[in-house]
């Protein structure tokens, strides 16, 4: 139907049947970023959601940006992380308060529409402070869209239109973080970027692509496992990483 409609000429049709179809799926797995812990009493996720509404992000360190981010300017740390979703996707869960929601939706349609994988270079850029497409920014970024659009289906604001757009940013950073994925990175950061593909191919298993993603980041997992973590063992911070990686 969605061939149809694209061979038709009616993008906003295939657009709304891609969208829906994204949004109806059963996805057998767990949140990954954006999950609310027995150990948490919210009070802390609570006060960072209502300095988002304030304009305030918080995340290594503290900036005021206003609703309109400056994506390429600093605290580039802290904005290409996408830091503000998980305070307000938990806090809309618990207050039923949907201005959060919509804050959290305004915050990624803002995203998608001003920063634009046109303009991408490369993703081990030694300037990191101004390009979002370094690795470390991708990998939570990838993971905070995955984890927020699903929870965001159940927020009547949320459109197939806005699906099909948090698909389509999360195909073309991954894609676009792959053509970097080698084991010269021979530290956690290599596990971190196998790990967000993984998650990214798992979410989106049907997406043109992702098997290839999927095929790379399972031989760099292993290769880079055979080297760096047996026979002799590796660092506590890699140890971990690379149990969180299998998981």
């Amino acid at each position: 139907e969605i061939d149809r409609s694209l061979a038709q000429g009616d993008l906003d049709q295939a657009v709304s049947l891609a969208g829906a179809y994204l949004r109806r799926r059963k996805i057998p797995l767990p949140l990954w970023e954006i999950k609310q812990t027995d150990a948490d009493d919210g009070r802390e996720i609570r006060e960072r959601a209502d300095l988002t509404m304030a304009g305030i992000v918080k995340e290594y360190g503290q900036a005021f940006v206003g609703r309109a981010a400056p994506w390429f300017d600093p605290p580039m740390t802290t904005l290409a992380r996408l830091p503000h979703l998980g305070p307000l996707m938990l806090t809309w869960k618990s207050t039923g308060d949907d201005s959060y929601a919509q804050v959290a939706l305004d915050i990624i349609r803002d995203y998608a529409d001003h920063v634009p994988i046109a303009l991408a270079k490369t993703t081990n850029e030694s300037e990191w402070h101004s390009n979002p497409w370094h690795w470390c920014f991708i990998n939570a970024r990838t993971t905070r869209l995955i984890d927020a659009s699903r929870h965001l289906n159940d927020f009547s604001g949320f459109t197939d239109r806005d699906m099909v757009t948090i698909a389509s940013v999360i195909v073309d950073e991954v894609d676009f973080g792959c053509q970097f994925m080698n084991l010269g990175l021979h530290w956690n950061g290599t596990f971190a970027q196998i790990k967000y593909i993984l998650y990214s191919a798992l979410f989106l298993p049907d997406m043109v692509g992702t098997d290839r993603w999927l095929t790379q980041a399972i031989y760099l997992w292993d290769e880079f496992s055979r080297a760096y973590y047996y026979p002799d063992g590796a660092g506590i911070e890699l140890a971990l990483v690379f149990a969180s990686s299998f998981t």
